[in-house]
């Protein structure tokens, strides 16, 4: 994963390089574009000069040869005399020259006569008009020719006409000394396709016809194809390929003729042209883009800098280090986050080692130490007292959140007037509170000081409770594990939870001391689980629906689908008294798919029905989740069942994912391919909430309910659940509260844009046709 330094880097550089990409193609657009304005601009204005120039050269050109026609001996047609006129008084630039009579014939001046009768531009000048000729065959010399003619006319009366041969180099030399641009290609062509003039490599192809050209040259065949095109313009621009070069042209039409000036430059000169300019750009652009990037890396060094050891603070806080502390550099919003994750961290140390109820250690805190003692090579001598309230979690269904509440409170302060120095106590689970006795030496006192304390406690705890002007009596059950060498081999903690587990079962007798006969316990527990596998056989659960309403409109968003064991002989058993010892063994997986099942046969019903069906959440255990045969399970109910997407929800807790991240993120991703949304539940008391988050491919977070409950006694649950909010908001998770019982803590949740509520303030968990009749 790419650090933000590195992406904020890549950002800045693309952006950077994009703009300086944009404002150097930018510049070199706006050159190229004005490059060829001037360039075509040139040729425009050297088009239209050069066809001013040669019809001036043209005029002046015929013009002796229209003075000679106007001589009184020439109009006379007497051959004799106008022969004798031509040959005193032609302009020695003339070739050619000859008297056409009426009938078309010519009479050259060295005595030849040739019948030009059948030429357009001898019956032009007949008619009165001067004409000049395409290029043709001379039949005089057999040569390309192109020849001018002015008519003779004598009292408004054309008597004939006199012809001389155009000399093409006198017009090239002309043109030469007019200054025209050298540097273009220019040529001179009638409409007719007759180049009277091409310059440059092109010379061969002067006095001749370029459409003829064309049929037999391929080479000649699109410059062709140009020049009939722009027959109708009398100026105008475009491009032509000649030879294989391309070019740019402007042409004009030259007044008096029909001839047109093309004044073309190579295309390849142009970009040349640019190409040396593009070069210079891009070094400048790749000298500006180093200078700017490395000065940007040197900001964002700087910049970041605060957020990377933040990030740092973090990672380190996430594996459970909570003595982490930023030290700001600033005074700006970075710092300030930075303070916030000081208070942010303190106050996790707080919820994460105590329990926010009670204020005792909590379980995490007993494990660890547990973990610690068991790993320890010197065996310490200590007895753990486990105190399960019975009953706790119905009266709570009963009176309330806050019965619970104060009952664990009272439960607690009355254990705590009866420790000693190094005595601690720790909240194991909802209704557990388990004592930890510190004892000097290893010996068989203890196990009876251990049983005293117990018995001392429990005389105490079982003393009236005073709740909302109630007056209950509770019943506890009572573990006891002292550690001796003999049984330094077992668990302190599972031993402890099967003592009170074994108490539990027992009539009368409230204090239990785990020892070898507990071992039979095993058997018991071996009990419970065939009694399991049968109530899967034997379908003796049954599911409730605790509905979640969206806090904006207050209408259901969905529902948790929660078992129970309607056990034969014990009658209605919550998830508490076999969830646990059914994930020791492969019957949790029944269990899991029996749920998941039901869940999917009442989603079928509900659309078989319609019934406005809601998706139902189904909590997942590890083991479940975890097992091989889960996601081919998922397959075959919906499958069968053909259950719209996202109508099933997972549940599962993050402790469950972080156990096998890799593998356990797989899995989240095969669930989303399958259109299965998933929450993590009891979020914010793992000891990888903040590292992990981020990485889980989940849909919702739901806050664990200790935190709610205690919202209207402890300013640190609320930063806690704000912050969870504020998380999930920035990630774009739903965010989930349960346990909600009471008004305030609604209006909290509302306030901080919680999306989803759970709890007995809106439902307490119902029966199917309960819920059935609240979708309706």
């Amino acid at each position: 994963m790419r650090s933000l330094r590195v992406k904020v880097t890549l950002f800045s550089s693309l952006l950077l390089i994009s703009l300086i990409t944009i404002m150097f193609f930018g510049a070199f657009n706006v050159y190229r574009s004005s490059l060829e304005n001037t360039i075509m601009e040139s040729m425009h204005s050297s088009a239209d000069d050069s066809a001013w120039y040669l019809k001036n050269f043209i005029d002046g050109y015929l013009a002796p040869l229209e003075k000679l026609a106007d001589h009184t001996l020439v109009k006379t047609m007497n051959m004799e005399a106008q022969l004798d006129v031509i040959s005193k008084q032609i302009n020695p630039n003339y070739e050619n020259v000859a008297v056409i009579d009426l009938l078309g014939i010519a009479h050259y001046i060295d005595g030849d006569k040739i019948d030009l009768s059948d030429r357009p531009y001898i019956k032009k000048a007949l008619t009165g008009n001067r004409s000049i000729s395409e290029v043709i065959i001379s039949r005089k010399t057999g040569e390309n020719v192109i020849v001018a003619a002015v008519p003779i006319i004598d009292a408004d009366r054309v008597v004939g006409a006199l012809i001389a041969r155009l000399d093409m180099s006198l017009l090239q030399q002309y043109i030469s000394t007019r200054s025209l641009n050298t540097t273009n290609d220019t040529f001179i062509i009638s409409n007719e396709g007759s180049v009277v003039m091409a310059s440059g490599n092109h010379k061969e192809i002067n006095e001749k016809n370029l459409f003829s050209l064309a049929t037999e040259d391929l080479d000649y065949e699109n410059f062709s194809a140009f020049i009939k095109a722009r027959e109708a313009f009398e100026s105008g621009s475009g491009e032509f390929e000649l030879e294989g070069t391309h070019y740019y042209v402007c042409y004009k039409s030259i007044v008096g003729t029909k001839w047109k000036i093309y004044i073309a430059i190579k295309k390849q000169l142009i970009v040349n042209k640019l190409r040396d300019v593009l070069i210079i750009l891009t070094s400048v652009g790749v000298i500006i883009s180093i200078m700017a990037l490395t000065l940007t890396w040197s900001m964002i060094k700087k910049y970041t800098s605060p957020i990377l050891e933040l990030n740092q603070l973090v990672e380190k806080g996430s594996e459970g280090d909570f003595n982490v502390h930023f030290i700001p550099t600033t005074k700006d919003e970075i710092a300030h986050l930075g303070l916030s994750f000081n208070k942010l961290m303190e106050t996790i140390k707080t919820l994460t080692y105590f329990d926010p109820v009670t204020h005792a250690l909590n379980r995490n805190v007993l494990k660890a130490e547990m973990n610690a003692s068991i790993n320890n090579e010197s065996i310490e001598s200590f007895s753990l007292i486990m105190f399960q309230v019975e009953g706790l979690q119905l009266l709570k269904e009963v009176h309330g959140f806050e019965c619970e509440d104060t009952i664990l409170k009272e439960f607690n302060s009355r254990i705590l007037t009866t420790l000693t120095d190094g005595d601690r106590v720790y909240r194991f689970d909802e209704d557990t509170l388990v004592v930890k006795l510190s004892w000097e030496h290893d010996s068989d006192e203890n196990m009876i000081q251990s049983y005293k304390r117990a018995k001392q406690i429990l005389d105490l705890l079982e003393e009236s409770y005073r709740v909302n002007t109630k007056t209950l009596n509770l019943l506890f059950n009572v573990g006891i594990y002292t550690r001796s060498l003999e049984n330094s081999h077992e668990d302190p903690i599972l031993s402890v939870l099967a003592a009170t587990n074994y108490a539990k079962q027992l009539d009368g007798e409230r204090i239990v001391r785990f020892d070898n006969k507990l071992h039979q316990t095993m058997d018991e527990q071996k009990n419970l689980i065939n009694e399991l596998y049968r109530a899967v056989r034997s379908d003796e659960f049954v599911l409730m629906y605790q509905p979640l309403y969206k806090l904006k409109d207050k209408k259901v968003a969905k529902m948790e689908a929660l078992i129970r064991w309607n056990h034969p002989q014990k009658g209605l058993m919550y998830p508490g008294d076999f969830i646990e010892i059914a994930e020791m063994y492969d019957v949790i997986l029944q269990i899991d798919f029996w749920v998941m099942e039901e869940a999917c046969r009442i989603l079928t019903k509900w659309e078989k029905q319609a019934i406005m069906a809601k998706p139902i959440s189904v909590n997942v255990t590890s083991k479940t989740f975890e097992s091989k045969h889960f996601l081919k399970k998922v397959d075959e109910l919906l499958s069968r069942y053909e259950i719209k997407p996202g109508l099933l929800e997972f549940e599962i807790t993050e402790r469950v994912v972080i156990r096998n991240m890799e593998e356990n993120i797989s899995i989240l991703q095969q669930l989303k391919l399958r259109g299965i949304k998933v929450s993590i539940d009891d979020f914010g008391i793992g000891y990888s909430s903040l590292s992990y988050l981020v990485k889980l491919p989940i849909d919702s977070v739901k806050i664990d309910r200790s935190f709610i409950e205690q919202m209207n006694h402890s300013k640190s649950a609320k930063v806690i659940v704000s912050t969870i909010i504020s998380l999930c908001k920035a990630l774009e998770l739903q965010v989930i509260a349960e346990g909600i019982e009471l008004e305030s803590e609604l209006k909290y949740l509302e306030d901080n844009q919680c999306d989803i509520g759970q709890g007995y303030y809106f439902s307490k968990p119902v029966t199917l046709e309960e819920i059935e009749g609240k979708l309706s």
